[in-house]
């Protein structure tokens, strides 16, 4: 290869593909064609495309954003190229519209500053069985200003895709939860972001205080006093109270008395028999005695 080659990077959308071939779209918005290597000489002497190059290009999905190195022979030639996948699956967008085709639209967010290309989400089967691009999202941007921001729902399936045009209305009556990400113009303040008063500055009260230089404020401190329980007496107080007698124990002056032995009342019974009252009765006469031999 004779002469000095040429070559870079760039970062922009994968427009369209073929074979051997594709186009991107770059980030200042210039679409350039970029071709697969040659090795060899003419075809008819076995020279082709580089074959790991063409296996790299039928991976590539269209309308997803690329990192790809180039470089010049006399064509614009891929060196090498990957796919830059969005960090977040989906969510809402926020940003301003660049261009509309018939089955997407490109759109530039604010905090990165980059194109991404959105296609219109896929309805039905194949087009044979009735299949095809939602265009009722289309509809909604026909009076959409460049100038006015846009927001909608996004997904991404092979590659990003525009769900639905939101409105500010739309978005204060979803619930927090099925939004992935609170958009700034939508969020509070957090407490880091309100400003708050500055603090007065505080006063010593005690570099107030006028004092001569070197002087040690608390020589200034009266002495101590005597220490008026240094004059109490020493003597212990209980030791003059007066003793007093044991006390009496009144059941020590009480009397003993033995119990006297208590006769048994049924010692004194006599013994007496009780009378059998049929021992004084006559015997009965036998009937059979007066009845005639």
């Amino acid at each position: 290869m004779a002469g000095k080659v040429e070559q870079g990077m760039l970062r922009g959308i994968l427009t369209s593909k073929g074979e051997a071939w594709v186009e991107v779209k770059d980030d200042n918005g210039y679409l350039h064609r970029y071709l697969a290597p040659w090795n060899g000489d003419a075809p008819s002497k076995g020279g082709g495309f580089d074959a790991e190059t063409l296996e790299l290009i039928e991976e590539l999905v269209v309308g997803n954003r690329v990192n790809l190195a180039w470089f010049w022979d006399g064509h614009l030639r891929l060196a090498a190229v990957e796919h830059e996948i969005p960090k977040d699956m989906g969510g809402v967008f926020e940003g301003y519209i660049l261009e509309v085709g018939d089955r997407w639209i490109d759109a530039q967010n604010k905090e990165e500053g980059k194109p991404w290309r959105f296609y219109l989400r896929w309805n039905g089967g194949y087009p044979e069985n009735g299949g095809g691009y939602d265009l009722t999202v289309l509809d909604k941007l026909k009076n959409h200003q460049p100038t006015n921001p846009i927001r909608f729902q996004w997904s991404f399936d092979l590659r990003p895709r525009i769900d639905q045009v939101l409105t500010f209305e739309e978005l204060e009556r979803r619930a927090f939860y099925d939004l992935d990400e609170v958009p700034p113009w939508l969020a509070l303040p957090t407490p880091f972001e309100i400003k708050k008063p500055p603090k007065p500055d505080l006063i010593n009260p005690f570099d107030q205080v006028s004092s001569p230089s070197g002087a040690n404020p608390f020589d200034s401190v009266p002495a101590a006093t005597d220490n008026p329980f240094d004059s109490v007496p020493s003597s212990n107080p209980f030791e003059q109270s007066e003793k007093k007698a044991a006390p009496i124990n009144p059941f020590d002056s009480a009397t003993e008395k033995k119990p006297q032995n208590q006769t048994n009342p049924f010692d004194s019974l006599e013994d007496k028999k009780p009378d059998n009252p049929f021992e004084n009765l006559p015997l009965p006469n036998n009937p059979f005695d007066a009845t005639g031999k």
